[in-house]
């Protein structure tokens, strides 16, 4: 049986019965004694039909989304200070027209909210793609997400954020991610108890849209191969008939 349990037996690969689903959460929520946290952890680092786990899929989006905010609220918020800081370095400069300081003025703004833009985006980007990569990567380990994971996850990546200021910033950044990471990992926590969700079902679902995604596109690679022997065939049939009239000739 797949990871997926009896989802390739139901009706439709794509939208399995809830008696499937029930059957594969509890798959996964009992995983084979055998099983160790580092296998999991190294489940997802892992590639299948070369592409990234599913739980990789989400650290990666994750990171692109956070960085993309971040980039505009970097962007946006440079934008002011931008032309206030042309205005003063330029008081005493003559511009041959409107025309020319118009121009200088906005290659400035351009050219300072992308550098401040490109800055923040990296910088929320890379704390995001971090926080949820150690959070997912205790919670795999230990198979479970609760308060203790987002609370460790929070410890490591504000300890990290901070170590370029040294020990004081270590120990106080770590103190100050774990304490945040502990509300947010009780308010998510408390969120999905009142759904009755929990870290098995999670999984399950997100192994469920990865593999539609991996189906859509074996299905497409496969339309694009009989196109491909289609096309190929009309074109030996084309010869075919080129080369007859050329012998009827």
């Amino acid at each position: 049986m797949s990871e997926l349990g009896p989802l390739r037996g139901s009706r439709d690969k794509s939208f399995p019965t809830e008696l499937d689903r029930q059957a594969a959460i509890e798959a996964f929520r009992n995983r084979p004694e055998t099983e160790t946290g580092w296998d999991r952890v190294r489940e997802m680092y892992s590639f299948k039909n070369r592409d990234i786990s599913p739980e990789m899929r989400i650290v990666s989006s994750a990171t692109q989304l956070s960085a993309i905010m971040g980039f505009m609220a970097g962007a946006i918020g440079a934008w002011v200070p931008a032309k206030d800081e042309f205005m003063r370095l330029n008081m005493e400069t003559k511009f041959l027209s409107q025309f020319y300081f118009n121009r200088a003025l906005s290659r400035h703004q351009m050219r300072t909210c992308s550098k401040q833009g490109l800055r923040a985006g990296a910088r929320l980007g890379f704390f995001t793609g971090l926080y949820c990569l150690v959070t997912t990567t205790f919670a795999m380990y230990n198979n479970r997400l609760s308060m203790r994971e987002y609370a460790a996850a929070g410890v490591v990546t504000g300890s990290l954020w901070q170590s370029k200021v040294g020990l004081g910033g270590v120990v106080v950044g770590g103190a100050l991610g774990g304490f945040l990471s502990l509300l947010a990992g009780a308010a998510t926590v408390r969120v999905l108890d009142s759904y009755g969700e929990d870290f098995a079902s999670m999984r399950y679902q997100i192994h469920l849209d990865q593999l539609a995604v991996w189906e859509a596109e074996e299905h497409a690679r496969n339309e694009k191969n009989v196109e491909a022997l289609l096309k190929e065939a009309r074109a030996e049939l084309e010869e075919e008939k080129r080369a007859m009239g050329r012998k009827t000739a």
